[in-house]
């Protein structure tokens, strides 16, 4: 079965943001997205030492939805 995977580093989550407002906004839309991902039964690995996060499925549907791709081995 394929594994489909994402990873994200934390040091880019709030880089677009201009105010203290835009700032807390996008880090709530990323909050969301993590709860909904947990929910899907989206797995995360340990972070790494330089802040990224892996995450994974073997569900292509909620691959899809997250915007995750097959794993490259």
């Amino acid at each position: 079965m394929p594994i489909f995977e994402m990873t994200v580093s934390n040091k880019w989550i709030g880089s677009g943001a201009k105010s203290f407002d835009e700032f807390i906004d996008l880090l709530e839309k990323h909050v969301k997205m993590l709860k909904e991902m947990r929910t899907a039964g989206v797995r995360m690995e340990p972070l790494s030492d330089d802040g990224y996060a892996t995450f994974s499925t073997e569900d292509a549907n909620v691959a899809g939805r997250f915007g995750m791709l097959p794993k490259r081995n």
